[in-house]
């Protein structure tokens, strides 16, 4: 299952390349190490702001997905962290 993530603050960029990076927030990355799970940019590389706040977690299960969302929505730097339900067929 893939947990998405949206942090409230842009993540910053990285100084060492041309093209906008973007690295989690550091409030997001510690929350990841006290889950054990890892956070990946949900769109690597683009530059605009409002996109650089998503990110994703790849959990095992349901169950694990909800204490992981529980505990990300606790904090004040995670503006939301959902299961995005299947797609509906037409």
């Amino acid at each position: 299952m893939v947990i998405t993530v949206q942090t409230a603050v842009e993540p910053s960029r990285s100084a060492a390349v041309d093209v906008a990076v973007p690295s989690e927030p550091p409030e997001l990355r510690e929350l990841a190490a006290e889950l054990r799970v890892t956070v990946r940019a949900l769109h690597p590389g683009i530059q605009d702001p409002s996109l650089r706040r998503f990110f994703t977690v790849e959990v095992p299960d349901a169950a694990e997905a909800q204490r992981v969302i529980a505990r990300l929505l606790r904090s004040p730097a995670i503006a939301a962290a959902y299961v995005k339900p299947p797609e509906a067929l037409p």
